[in-house]
């Protein structure tokens, strides 16, 4: 079985970043990390901070098979149980990722630059009354 950090470090998220950058939020985010299995294999990751989704990857071998969506789901419920408005943050360069966000309900408000890694991020929101409604 792999290991989480195996797949923080060989699948795609130092690729993607190219920084670095994701060992010091692995390191710092362990413990606020939930994971999706197939087949007894970590095929994806989130961590979430308060209200933030601040990171969520899927193995791109694993891409349009519904696990996206079902890690994003379990984010979305368990969030929303606590916040009535939660964030996820996207590279904006990541298009796939951002129209996944944007498919699944989440609001575009905001653009920044990202220091750490020197690219734009998007900020996206959803609140608690968007999936109360998409629910009915």
């Amino acid at each position: 079985m792999q290991t989480i950090a195996y797949f923080w470090k060989m699948r795609g998220v130092d690729r993607f970043i190219g920084s670095g950058a994701s060992d010091v939020i692995v390191d710092e985010n362990i413990d606020d990390s939930w994971v999706i299995l197939s087949n007894s294999q970590i095929i994806g990751f989130s961590i979430c901070k308060a209200n933030l989704i601040d990171l969520m990857m899927i193995d791109h071998d694993y891409h349009r098979q519904g696990y996206g969506t079902a890690l994003l789901n379990y984010c979305e419920k368990r969030l929303l149980k606590i916040f009535d408005e939660i964030k996820v943050e996207s590279y904006e360069g990541n298009e796939k990722a951002n129209n996944f966000y944007r498919k699944n309900g989440w609001s575009e408000i905001a653009r920044e630059f990202d220091e750490l890694t020197g690219v734009n991020k998007i900020i996206f929101i959803k609140k608690s009354s968007q999936t109360e409604t998409k629910q009915n």
